[in-house]
């Protein structure tokens, strides 16, 4: 019974204020100044002036919804489908919006698929420079597995590319001048090292290739370089690893050392781009 009766008053009331022949309808609520290309503007602290203009501090608190279907609140003119005004300024901000998804944390971001459906996520920076070790490790002349160098760096979840290229320098004992090796290279991440630490494989979260190898030539520089596409799916950040060694002596002639692999000798480089898809 009371449904019907709410109904019976309420139902006419639309019809009057929404008619078809109505030619302009505006609703104030606490308001009986809506002002001009507003549909309906509520003014909560009922501050707002009578008659005329009213200014930007009355409006501070008001919210609206303009015949264009723009909804503003803290301010009467909004030029977006949400704009909110909350009178804060570059010298002094007042942050006023919170959303709360479950995904909100401390240095996120607001982020959207190809949707625009819109979550927080962590903060992913554009690249990182990896690590270089203050000594790197020496690898010998017949080293036939991957040596960790210790130079390394930590990737947030997602696609990168890591691209590096260490200097490296070939020290011969009993090798003949310009004796050439191959040595080989790799990333590694800390679920592929051994115990210790010293000794690596490559990460599972390599994309393609697996391993490159680059010429050394005895008592003149080399450099190990490389790129390759890493997919960490972990879901946490990993540290990935530079590392080094397989080395390919094909006359397996000994007292071939390369020291300090993994230092930076001032020419080095090791970083990574994110890959956006």
């Amino acid at each position: 019974m009371r449904n019907n009766i709410i109904k019976q008053i309420l139902v006419p009331i639309f019809l009057t204020t929404f008619s078809t022949h109505t030619v302009v309808a505006q609703i104030g609520i606490n308001t009986q100044n809506p002002q001009a290309n507003i549909l309906v503007h509520i003014d909560p602290k009922k501050n707002n002036s009578e008659t005329g203009t009213t200014t930007s501090d009355q409006t501070g608190d008001d919210i609206v919804i303009t015949t264009i279907v723009n909804i503003g609140t803290g301010t009467i003119a909004p030029t977006t489908k949400l704009h909110i005004a909350t009178g804060g300024t570059s010298i002094s901000p007042n942050p006023q919006l919170t959303i709360e998804d479950g995904y909100q944390g401390v240095n996120k971001v607001l982020t959207s698929n190809a949707n625009g459906f819109a979550h927080w996520e962590d903060y992913v920076p554009g690249a990182v420079l990896g690590t270089f070790d203050v000594d790197g490790v020496d690898i010998m002349g017949d080293e036939t597995l991957y040596k960790n160098t210790r130079a390394k760096m930590t990737l947030d979840p997602g696609k990168w590319i890591i691209i590096y290229a260490f200097t490296v320098n070939c020290n011969r004992v009993s090798a003949p001048p310009h004796y050439r090796i191959w040595v080989r290279s790799t990333i590694g991440d800390q679920t592929t090292l051994d115990a210790n630490s010293t000794y690596g494989t490559p990460s599972p979260d390599i994309l393609g290739r697996t391993e490159d190898s680059n010429s050394v030539w005895a008592d003149i520089k080399g450099v190990l370089t490389s790129r390759y596409i890493i997919d960490n799916t972990s879901g946490i950040a990993k540290d990935y690893y530079f590392l080094a060694g397989n080395v390919i002596n094909s006359a397996a002639i000994n007292g071939i050392n390369m020291p300090n692999v993994g230092k930076n000798t001032g020419d080095c480089s090791f970083y990574a781009f994110r890959i956006i898809e």
